[in-house]
């Protein structure tokens, strides 16, 4: 997402995209520019993502926006760490497939150039861990799943706003 060229108001006119539009153009997208993105756009994706629905009505997401740059570059390390796992059993499990090695190739790329996306916006589930009373399976998946639609939310507004 990015305002280069373009003015906040622009941006928020977005907004008025059909939702149907917004759900059929919608794709994961690991590609960004470092183009600088206004707090004023954060902001409100944020606000429209904590519109979402949320198991037991708990509303117990919380967002964090990274805007440094040396927790990028630890956070990049994490990804990096991580990456060379997934990304190995991924192109083993995967050989042959070339559409799955480009979307391979993708996350590669977003990985090896993590550092330099404008801002991070984390979406994070308020308390370190799952209760300590023994839950059922459904319980702990509705607990985790909870911050899901908001997040799509998120990534639908900052898809409407461009």
């Amino acid at each position: 997402m990015t305002t280069t060229g373009r003015t906040l108001a622009d941006v928020v006119t977005g907004l008025e995209m059909p939702l149907r539009e917004a759900m059929e153009t919608q794709r994961a997208v690991r590609r960004l520019l470092p183009d600088p993105v206004d707090d004023a756009i954060v902001l409100r994706c944020i606000e429209l993502a904590l519109k979402g629905p949320t198991g037991s009505n708990g509303q117990n997401w919380e967002w964090v926006v990274v805007r440094d740059q040396a927790i990028k570059e630890t956070l990049g390390a994490q990804y990096r760490r991580s990456w060379s796992v997934y990304g190995a059993i991924g192109k083993r499990v995967t050989r042959g497939d070339e559409s799955m090695a480009k979307v391979l190739r993708a996350v590669e790329w977003q990985v090896e150039h993590f550092t330099e996306l404008p801002v991070l916006v984390v979406a994070c589930l308020r308390g370190n861990r799952v209760p300590m009373v023994p839950m059922p399976p459904l319980a702990v998946s509705s607990y985790y799943g909870s911050i899901y639609p908001s997040v799509q939310n998120l990534l639908l507004a900052a898809r409407a706003m461009g």
